[in-house]
């Protein structure tokens, strides 16, 4: 009987060791399996976002709209269809808006890709202005719109078409590119 005895508890002690060490052998390996994203896979996703900057007085300065975001880990943003609105005291308001848009560089810079629109609000006696083109690229620090791509431009019922723009919302300046034809409505 007592064989038996130390037999069962030989046998238990064995599959006690053999437990334990197929833990430690499954534990070991699985402590160096790390989880890496690819640089496709996005660290968060948003629908219906909207931003908001605020100068250092706590003033809003403008506001960042989209349907859908998705961030990368690489600081890359892509939007579905996102709005670029300035919110500058004792200025027009500038809206831009297409059907995709995306930054590299953290917002330093804002491209937008298809069907790009552009509104200023009407200052005092100068009327409200439209760009329309397909890329555009935003720069919202030094508050300025560029294009390469054809744009036409409306200001009031005048309308003007040019290889490209540069238009500096902060003192309102436009700078149209290339072959420039313009379209003066007569005054009555």
């Amino acid at each position: 009987m007592r064989e038996r005895v130390s037999a069962i508890v030989a046998i238990i002690l064995l599959a006690f060791l053999i437990g334990a060490s197929y833990f430690y052998a499954v534990q070991s390996g699985l402590k160096d399996l790390k989880y890496l994203p690819s640089e496709n896979s996005p660290d968060y996703t948003a629908t219906k976002l909207s931003l908001t900057d605020f100068d250092g007085a706590g003033n809003p300065v403008r506001r960042v709209i989209a349907d859908k975001v998705i961030h990368y880990s690489d600081d890359r943003t892509d939007a579905d269809h996102p709005r670029y609105i300035t919110l500058t005291p004792n200025k027009p308001q500038v809206d831009a808006s297409s059907d995709r848009g995306w930054t590299h560089d953290a917002g330093k810079t804002i491209e937008f890709e298809g069907n790009v629109k552009i509104l200023r609000d009407p200052a005092g006696s100068t009327p409200a202005l439209s760009f329309e083109t397909q890329k555009m690229t935003a720069f919202p620090d030094t508050e300025r719109f560029t294009s390469d791509s054809p744009v036409v431009f409306h200001r009031g019922s005048d309308s003007t078409t040019a290889s490209g723009m540069d238009y500096s919302y902060a003192n309102g300046t436009i700078s149209l590119t290339g072959r420039v034809n313009t379209h003066i409505a007569s005054r009555k």
